[in-house]
């Protein structure tokens, strides 16, 4: 661990805080963007269409005809002979 400062040579404890370093400003920029972009898609708001419509009316039908679907019992370890 570097404990003093030298020209071209970063103290240990920048390294953790990301002090001084360029990719501490590219962390900070795709940060902002995608702050932007959450906000952006938080005030769209919900994306219920037509195409989530049918697709729910699918599943139910499914289940209608088919009734829900068991688990299947997984498969022993060792053949039983």
């Amino acid at each position: 661990m570097q404990t003093i400062s030298r020209p071209g040579i970063a103290p240990a404890g920048s390294i953790f805080t990301g002090e001084g370093s360029a990719i501490s400003e590219e962390i900070d920029f795709r940060m902002r963007r995608r702050a932007g972009e959450a906000h952006t898609e938080r005030l769209a708001g919900a994306r219920e269409g037509p195409r989530q419509h049918v697709g729910h009316a699918l599943m139910a039908l499914g289940r209608a005809i088919h009734g829900i679907e068991r688990e299947r019992a997984g498969r022993p370890a060792l053949d039983p002979r």
